[in-house]
């Protein structure tokens, strides 16, 4: 039964550049932008899941949708693959913030440690 339940929450893939690079979030629950308007019924919190190594984000999915569950569909559960781990489908768009073009300079070995940090 729980995973009837389960297959059942939708889930987004959302493509943005991360240091230069494009990376994969998956979106469990509200998938707006939570930052931009401040609304009374917005979720006050965020279950944000780092994978570990290889970073396959897409491995996570059953677990984010059991704690989605688990939390009675009140706080979002958002998945992120490190930098570079994902191939963005060619009907995908990557999405940049304006600073992002800076950032990117400043990272010298974006697929090494310091730039997965």
């Amino acid at each position: 039964m729980a995973s009837e339940v389960e297959e059942q929450i939708p889930v987004r893939e959302e493509f943005f550049l991360c240091g230069g690079v494009e990376t994969k979030i998956i979106k469990c629950g509200p998938w707006t932008n939570l930052f931009e308007k401040q609304d009374v019924s917005k979720p006050k919190q965020l279950i944000f899941i780092i994978p570990g190594n290889p970073g396959y984000s897409a491995f996570y999915v059953p677990f984010a949708k059991a704690l989605y569950t688990l939390m009675k569909s009140r706080f979002p559960v958002w998945i992120i693959s490190h930098a570079g781990f994902s191939v963005t489908p060619k009907d995908k768009k990557v999405l940049a913030a304006p600073q992002e073009e800076s950032n990117a300079q400043k990272i010298e070995d974006v697929y090494g440690l310091n730039g997965q940090i």
